[in-house]
This record gives structure tokens, sequence and C-alpha cells, in this order.
């Protein structure tokens, strides 16, 4: 399972999500088919909201 499938695995629905992160479900849409890079600052909280480490989220940035 990929880690956008993990993420979206852990809310009933994208605008859960949003509304965990503060971000509407259209940007949680761009983020979960790739149009969006999620943000440092949002990767954090849904790390911190999920147990997904923020390194497995944005390898690039916290790696």
């Amino acid at each position: 399972m990929d880690v956008l499938s993990k993420i979206d695995s852990h809310f009933k629905n994208q605008t859960e999500l949003g509304l965990a992160v503060g971000v509407s479900q259209s940007v949680v849409s761009e983020w979960l088919t790739g149009k969006a890079k999620i943000p440092p600052l949002r990767a954090k909280k849904i790390a911190e909201l999920t147990g997904i480490p923020r390194e497995e989220i944005l390898p690039k940035v916290f790696g």
C-alpha cells in the first residue's frame, strides 16, 4: 500500500481528513491524486493523527 492510500485509509472520507488538518476536501483530493504535494506542516499534522512517519509522507523533506 502506498503512503497516500495509507493516509486515506485512516479517515472516513476526504472531507474528514481535510477538516482534521485544516484544508478543504478539494485540496485533499489534489494530494491523493498527485496533482499537488502535501506541504510539510500538513504532513506533520497527518503524521500526528495517523502514526505514519512524516519521513514516509514526505521523504524528500524529512528523509
